[in-house]
């Protein structure tokens, strides 16, 4: 392991260090009323999936609900270490259900805009970062990937324009530096 991958690693456990300190208010809240980690894992699932139907009908709903998704996507983590409840298996069941839940935004967001090329552009992207993750067997995933996948089906929703594509641009940089990371393991 080289200079830059221990920075990297370093890094990344700080700042979830720092993300589950800056939750333990949230934390203690669920722990205080028997909400386990995996129930948030489903609860998430469940706005996620929820939030993509007001897209079609009421994006300001859609917005709070998808956001009201990532909150808790981050909380079951946290929960699952403040808790000393961390399960592989839910943490796989995280991990696919937020790629659902992804997917099936983009899918609906390609409905919307039916002849912009951006909802393609993320499904590619979402695919390349699955085939790296998978093939590369990278332990440490880039850092609120999931939360700029979202962001980036926000903006196209409303600003189908090169904002989105320079955001998408961004990503597929981020996504091309992972692979050359995880290629030098």
């Amino acid at each position: 392991m080289n200079n830059l991958q221990k920075i990297y690693i370093i890094f990344f456990m700080t700042l979830k260090k720092h993300k589950d300190n800056f939750f333990i208010p949230f934390l203690k809240f669920f722990e205080r009323i028997d909400i386990s980690p995996s129930m948030l894992t489903i609860i998430s699932f469940i706005l996620g999936i929820v939030s993509i139907f007001f897209l079609f009908t009421n994006k300001i709903i859609f917005i709070i609900l998808i956001l009201l998704h990532l909150l808790l996507d981050g909380l079951d983590g946290s929960l699952a270490r403040y808790q000393k409840k961390v399960s592989k298996i839910w943490g796989d069941i995280d991990y696919y259900s937020d790629h659902i839940v992804l997917i099936c935004l983009i899918i609906a967001s390609a409905f919307i805009l039916k002849e912009k090329q951006i909802p393609i552009l993320l499904l590619i992207l979402i695919i390349i970062n699955n085939f790296v993750y998978v093939f590369f067997n990278q332990k440490y995933e880039i850092i609120a990937i999931r939360m700029v996948y979202v962001i980036i089906a926000i903006f196209s929703l409303f600003f189908a324009n090169l904002i989105t594509l320079f955001l998408s641009i961004i990503n597929f940089l981020i996504i091309v530096y992972r692979m050359l990371f995880s290629y030098r393991n």
